[in-house]
């Protein structure tokens, strides 16, 4: 019984990896141009202007660096991710001795809702997904069982998902609060807050180490309450806030039955502080990626607060099948498996601005093809970096038309149509603009990218 049961949960997951790899991929451009450009040795946060902490972008050992260079590469590193969130889902389940079936609804439902909240996509909270979910298990061992192990490995486990995105501090402060209010045995803490703050004691020293505090907490700090929060924030629309519901409101009705028992109502605060925490990574800007981090502790509550419940199967199976009507639609959409901006039309650009370079030339992406740099092995014009958005540019314009005065580039792409959001990108770097038609010229172009050389 126990080889079937591990057959059919490794069979779910099986199709949960070949769903995605049958649909759009999108691997967000960050994830190739900071490492690549870390790695030739431009100096982040005062090179490569960027709102977020280091994580495996910026650090020396990064996704470059690790060999992950391609689309190809970090569709695996996609998989893996899958993989270690279900085996996440299936080892807290499997702890609280939940029932074979309710575990593989568990993995059921995180294969459905994790494609229809922009599953093919491959973002920051995509790597946090499992962090976190280790992160519960092993914290709420350490509490369960009082051995130190697990306060060290939790610990380390928050303090590295906060390196890879500064928004996981406040589920770290509520879950200090927590233990302080609920653990009794200071070292058991201490040693918990100390391997936390570890990595980012490590990051701390790195960015002093590079002489760039000041860059760093203006853009990773201030930068995102000034421009970032004015420009930059993205509302969710009616349509968004209902999808939001069809997971939450089961989770939140879950969260409530744990919460009125005794016994659970511990576990159900953790539960609610990983939960609520989650819909705080899309706050700044809505987008489904964003809510990646929700949809596990959504699934897990529902689960752990439906077997409170004299009708559990009956509702667990109602949920199962709305889950696979809703999952299904959103995987069909997206079929395809191509992968998002690496398309034959792309790497036709890519190819003739190889024609027009060597290893090491200067180019200039002008609001298109950002991770050109990396494609093909150049780099930006006055060894300065940054994702030509609105929010961005006012106030980032300066430094890179100065990198362009100082270095001219070989090639520059540039698409003038390029939108974000309700913004045209080009209107939004004038001088820009001004310097590029002064000096360069159309020489092909392909789709709505124009390939420039100097006059």
């Amino acid at each position: 019984m126990t080889r079937k049961f591990e057959l059919l949960w490794g069979s779910i997951v099986f199709v949960h990896v070949l769903l995605l790899l049958k649909t759009t991929f999108f691997p967000y451009p960050e994830l190739f141009v900071y490492p690549y450009l870390t790695k030739i040795g431009l100096v982040p946060y005062k090179q490569i202007f960027d709102q977020h902490f280091p994580g495996l972008m910026f650090f020396p050992l990064n996704f470059a660096t690790l060999g992950i260079t391609t689309s190809d590469r970090f569709r695996v590193v996609q998989i893996l991710l899958i993989i270690l969130s279900h085996l996440g889902l299936y080892a807290i389940l499997r702890e609280r001795k939940v029932s074979k079936v309710m575990i593989l609804s568990g993995a059921v439902l995180y294969m459905f809702w994790q494609g229809y909240f922009e599953g093919g996509t491959l973002w920051i909270e995509s790597i946090l997904v499992p962090l976190l979910l280790w992160l519960f298990y092993f914290l709420t061992k350490a509490i369960a069982e009082k051995r130190l192990r697990y306060y060290i490995t939790s610990g380390i486990v928050l303090g590295l998902a906060a390196i890879t995105k500064q928004i996981v501090i406040p589920l770290g402060a509520f879950l200090s609060l927590y233990l302080l209010l609920n653990v009794k045995n200071k070292k058991q803490l201490f040693y918990f807050f100390l391997c936390a703050g570890i990595p980012v004691l490590v990051m701390l020293a790195y960015v002093a180490g590079r002489g760039i505090v000041k860059d760093f907490f203006y853009w990773a700090g201030t930068f995102n309450f000034t421009a970032y929060h004015d420009m930059g924030r993205k509302y969710p629309t009616i349509k968004d806030i209902i999808s939001t519901l069809f997971v939450s409101v089961p989770a939140i009705a879950g969260l409530f039955m744990l919460l009125k028992n005794q016994k659970l109502r511990g576990e159900g605060i953790l539960l609610c502080i990983f939960f609520f925490t989650g819909f705080l990574y899309a706050y700044a800007r809505f987008d489904f990626v964003h809510m990646q981090p929700v949809i596990p502790f959504a699934i897990l509550s529902f689960i752990l607060g439906a077997l409170r419940l004299k009708r559990k199967y009956l509702i667990v199976t109602a949920f199962l099948l709305f889950s696979t009507i809703v999952g299904m639609r959103s995987y069909w959409r997206n079929w395809g498996a191509e992968t998002k901006f690496f398309a034959k039309e792309d790497y036709l650009v890519f190819d003739r601005v190889k024609s027009y370079t060597l290893p090491g030339s200067s180019v200039f992406a002008f609001a298109t093809y950002p991770y050109i740099y990396p494609i093909t092995n150049t780099h930006p014009a006055g060894n300065v970096f940054v994702f030509e958005f609105p929010w961005f540019m006012k106030i980032a314009e300066e430094p890179i038309l100065n990198g362009l005065k100082a270095d001219p580039p070989v090639v520059i792409v540039r698409d003038e149509t390029a939108m974000t959001d309700s913004y045209n990108l080009v209107s939004y770097m004038p001088k820009i603009a001004a310097f590029v038609d002064r000096y360069y010229v159309v020489a092909e172009k392909i789709g709505p990218t124009e390939i420039m050389i100097k006059r």
